[in-house]
């Protein structure tokens, strides 16, 4: 699941009701708005889902672009695990990034307070998942045994999202 999924599946923070608005009563809870949804369902619900559901893919994806241009980064002295820890620390940051992003455009006063699990739980996801590229130093020394570590773990973060994630909201 990309990060920008994961972001728009954060619960935002009610801002602090305001005065009705022409054509809303007022024992309405909130104005009618069709860009609000219903929380998504709780995730996992395949297997497919499962393994994928914390796999940040944008920082994968640039991780593994970045490891093919490796011989450019080591010509001027960047190092394979300085360009790990970078997309390691990125993977939180843009997630922090695109649920603020989302927040404001929700119209949300303040800052969305982005719960502990997600970041967490993609950057764990990234630090085993990124050991599976070729050219990583485990990749080359443990061949497949990185690439089965990053199917457990993203089972496993799945898994304990219902423990540690963020309470969603029931639809009514």
């Amino acid at each position: 699941m990309s990060l920008a999924a994961l972001s728009r599946e954060q619960p935002l923070p009610r801002s602090p009701r305001a005065a009705p608005t022409p054509g809303m009563a007022m024992d309405d809870e909130s104005p009618e708005s069709p860009d609000q949804e219903p929380p998504p369902p709780p995730s996992g619900s395949n297997a497919f889902e499962t393994l994928t559901r914390y796999i940040p893919t944008e920082t994968i994806t640039l991780y593994m672009g970045a490891m093919a241009a490796m011989a450019e980064f080591t010509a001027v002295g960047i190092s394979v695990w300085a360009i790990y820890a970078f997309f390691a620390l990125l993977t939180p940051a843009l997630l922090l990034v695109l649920t603020l992003s989302r927040a404001r455009q929700a119209g949300e006063a303040g800052y969305a307070m982005l719960h502990w699990w997600p970041p967490t739980a993609s950057m764990i996801a990234f630090l085993v998942w990124a050991t599976s590229v070729p050219g990583h130093p485990v990749a080359d020394r443990w061949s497949a045994l990185p690439a089965l570590a990053a199917l457990f773990i993203s089972t496993l973060l799945t898994a304990l999202d219902p423990i540690f994630g963020p309470k969603r909201e029931a639809a009514a």
